[in-house]
């Protein structure tokens, strides 16, 4: 019984662990594509 509280509290962490993991990621990879965008924008401004 005390070891199945464990298990499924353990379970509930790394389900917690991966969903913050994968949301910071996606958080990071929009962030770096609007400073690439803006990058890019600047760029083409500065060859033009």
């Amino acid at each position: 019984m005390i070891s199945e509280n464990i298990n499924k509290r353990a379970l509930a962490l790394k389900t917690l662990t991966i969903t913050a993991v994968v949301a910071t990621a996606f958080v990071l990879l929009s962030k770096k594509k609007k400073r690439s965008r803006k990058i890019k924008e600047a760029l083409a401004y500065e060859i033009w």
